[in-house]
């Protein structure tokens, strides 16, 4: 699949609760957290970029734009984050085959992954692709929009991975050198982690 045929749902709509800080807005690298997925988007050449937001949004809209991304409003947000997967699905064009979706606090993601995952979805929209390392799946899937319908329908009691377990029969795993598909940003201590290795 090409990049132009994918789009990119960044999931920053959250609370950060468990962090203390809103975690879009913090630094990491020299960068905000969000202006960084962005990015990591951008470089694998994926055009069509959405930022879902909710909770601050108002204060993430001036960022996102900047970098040329699309910011999609969740009045739900409070509900989880599968109310903003469904909420960024809900908004992509039929133009669009398949979709990566990101949550903000998943940062350091490698452009090589998204690549890899590009490479090796076939076009079409029913394919589900995973990328793996050490044998475990991770973050971002890459999701064909065939399965937008299944997605908007889904009552999302167990969020967007119970849904994919249910279309396991679509799923593929993309082996890649990228350890960051699991690194989470979701304390002070992960933030202190990954700072620490980005320094390195």
């Amino acid at each position: 699949m090409t990049p132009g045929a994918a789009a990119a749902i960044i999931l920053s709509a959250g609370f950060s609760a468990r962090m203390g800080e809103f975690k879009p807005l913090m630094p990491l690298g020299g960068m905000p957290v969000l202006e960084r997925v962005i990015r990591l988007f951008r470089t694998a050449g994926v055009g069509r970029i959405h930022v879902v937001v909710g909770h601050r949004g108002p204060e993430l809209t001036p960022l996102i734009e900047r970098q040329g991304a699309r910011a999609i409003v969740n009045p739900r947000y409070a509900e989880g984050m599968y109310s903003s997967v469904k909420a960024g699905a809900a908004e992509l064009d039929d133009s669009t085959e398949a979709f990566f979706a990101l949550p903000v606090d998943i940062p350091l993601v490698r452009p090589t992954t998204v690549s890899a995952l590009l490479q090796a979805c076939p076009a079409g929209g029913s394919a589900i692709c995973y990328p793996t390392f050490g044998g475990r799946r991770g973050h971002p899937p890459l999701i064909g929009c065939r399965h937008i319908r299944t997605i908007l329908d889904d009552s999302g009691d167990a969020g967007l991975a119970g849904l994919l377990r249910k279309l396991k029969l679509h799923a593929r795993d993309v082996p890649v050198a990228d350890e960051f598909i699991h690194a989470d940003l979701d304390t002070p201590e992960d933030y202190r982690r990954l700072s620490g290795l980005l320094e390195r």
